[in-house]
């Protein structure tokens, strides 16, 4: 699949999608649980580093694909 029929695809997506709401909380239940888990390493006084990666990977991952559905 190329990008433009995926931008097209997920710009067929509206707020109220059955396929987007499963996308948005799956995405935004990763970026939480990431998020709390770098918070607590960080309390612990471990290495946080890849957590954040993680977490941030996550949400741009979210903002593209949000990108994408509004055009």
């Amino acid at each position: 699949m190329d990008e433009l029929t995926i931008r097209k695809s997920l710009a067929s997506l509206t707020d109220d999608s059955d396929i987007w709401q499963a996308l948005d909380s799956i995405l935004t239940e990763g970026k939480t649980n990431a998020t709390q888990v770098a918070i607590d390493v960080a309390v612990k006084g471990e290495d946080r580093t890849w957590q954040c990666g993680y977490a941030a990977a996550l949400t741009d991952l979210h903002r593209q694909l949000e990108r994408y559905r509004k055009g």
